[in-house]
């Protein structure tokens, strides 16, 4: 509408309701002519060239509704719209009606004639050739009909329509293989003749071979190997099982060696270990009874020990996890022992040599150890003895073998 704005005029009015004739078409034109020096000047001036078209015009045939009017003739029609408007030398514009015919033409055609006639069929040539080059005659419409066509048939369209194509290939899992996906511009699109139309076709699905192995890789190298081959819609779930690490590969929705559409998704079963277990209960326990109840559990034991004023030395008085919580089969459970009250010399007998200077250095005693130390065994007797009070700061003598 916007080129149509600034290169064509608006159609007479008698091409459609052609008993109202020429001085109508002229008063038209005036108005809403393109060039604004050829328009009335102000309000007063187009009211006064409307009465004066309207006084050339009977009341009887502007009673004529325009559906019951004859329809014009092709010479009326031609004439509405070679109808020009000119600008009075005394600046009032007015409907001018159409000059009066030419005279007949003389026995001897004169020279000027033919000059005219060849001016003017230039004019013709200038004007259809600006038509199909520049203006409307420039452009056409995209067709319907050319997605989903085949690639010769959707290029016999455009060729129909006067345009050239090119053609882009691409995979696609949902169109066959030789059809139009989408075309370039969009179908019912105005696009100039001399830029190609370009047309997206489909070669149909792309293909991957899953890779080897799949089953049996840890999920990172899995993703890796699977993203290599072009398939990188990978869906993992995680599953406890005694049968394999974590984080390895148990199952896997595609085969190896298939061939598969790359935008498939894979989707992947990994390995979260075996099930969680159940921290027992071992609060109160002797220390070596917990070990032996949580090692039966499968979990490997830490020991911490602290002062406490109310648990006996060498009772359990908590673990870390607590009790009912749950815990990887193999993972580390921490006992804390009891020291009893500070002040108290803790037992250390049946640890080894190092294990009983840390533990008696944590409650705050200097050591002295006798004995053969770690040449044949563990801590056999300490003085003073476990349970015994003696001030922080003593010395604690522990006897190896």
């Amino acid at each position: 509408m916007a080129y149509a704005h600034v290169n064509s005029d608006v159609p007479p009015v008698s091409a459609f309701a052609g008993h109202l004739g020429r001085p109508l078409d002229l008063l038209v034109r005036a108005l809403t002519a393109r060039d604004p020096d050829r328009r009335p000047r102000d309000a007063a001036v187009a009211l006064d060239a409307l009465r004066n078209t309207f006084q050339q015009i009977p009341n009887e045939v502007l009673d004529i509704p325009a559906n019951a009017a004859p329809p014009p003739s092709p010479a009326a029609v031609k004439a509405a719209r070679t109808a020009v408007v000119e600008r009075p030398a005394a600046g009032r514009w007015v409907a001018q009606q159409p000059p009066p015919p030419p005279p007949p033409p003389a026995e001897k055609p004169r020279r000027g004639g033919k000059v005219l006639l060849a001016l003017a069929l230039i004019a013709v040539l200038a004007g259809a050739w600006w038509y199909t080059e520049s203006g409307p005659g420039a452009y056409s419409v995209v067709p319907d009909g050319v997605v989903g066509a085949s690639e010769q048939v959707a290029e016999e369209a455009l060729t129909a329509a006067g345009f050239k194509s090119s053609s882009d290939e691409q995979h696609d899992s949902d169109v066959p293989e030789g059809e139009v996906i989408s075309v370039v511009p969009d179908e019912g699109q105005r696009w100039h003749r001399d830029q190609p139309v370009r047309l997206v076709v489909s070669l149909g699905q792309e293909l991957a071979e899953v890779p080897e192995g799949l089953v049996g890789m840890l999920e990172a190298d899995a993703r890796s190997a699977l993203k290599g081959v072009g398939l990188a819609d990978v869906e993992v779930s995680r599953e406890y099982t005694n049968d394999a690490p974590r984080n390895e590969v148990i199952w896997a929705s595609v085969r190896d060696g298939d061939m598969v559409p790359t935008d498939e998704r894979v989707r992947l079963t990994v390995s979260d270990g075996p099930p969680p277990v159940v921290v027992p209960d071992v609060t109160g326990l002797d220390a070596d009874d917990a070990t032996d109840t949580l090692s039966d559990e499968g979990f490997e034991v830490a020991r911490d020990d602290a002062f406490d004023e109310t648990v006996e030395a060498g009772t359990v008085i908590r673990t870390d996890p607590g009790e009912g919580e749950g815990a990887e089969q193999g993972s580390t459970v921490t006992l804390v022992v009891s020291m009893g009250p500070e002040g108290t010399v803790p037992d250390v007998v049946g640890m080894t040599v190092e294990e009983a200077e840390g533990l008696l250095e944590k409650a705050g005693y200097e050591v002295e150890v006798r004995g053969f130390g770690e040449l044949f065994g563990g801590v056999l007797e300490s003085d003073p003895a476990a349970g015994e009070q003696l001030e922080q700061g003593g010395v604690v003598t522990i006897w190896t073998l």
